[in-house]
């Protein structure tokens, strides 16, 4: 089971793209998202989200994104109670 999001936001930084030793792309970048309530002290706070995106979307993700601009993302992530240290490493099933 998978949840979704979609998330938009601001990259704090220019995307960095690697590749496992098998050939696939990995990119991995943080987003800044403003929430859209103020807290009781009515200052507006930021959330940081750390993103992974896997072959194609990395490929994607790295070539058309640079820090600072504003975007949009579809998300899909795994609870974490089903995260273990093989599928935290390894790239998410292909659907």
């Amino acid at each position: 089971m998978f949840n979704r999001a979609i998330l938009i936001g601001r990259l704090t930084a220019d995307p960095e793209l690697k590749q496992t030793q098998s050939g696939i792309s990995v990119c991995s970048f943080s987003i800044a998202v403003d929430r859209r309530f103020s807290g009781r002290d009515s200052e507006r706070k930021t959330d940081f989200i750390n993103i992974t995106s896997w072959r194609q979307q990395a490929n994607s993700s790295a070539a058309t994104s640079t820090r600072a601009t504003s975007s949009g993302w579809r998300v899909l992530s795994r609870p974490a109670t089903t995260r273990t240290k093989t599928a935290t490493s390894a790239p998410p099933p292909r659907s």
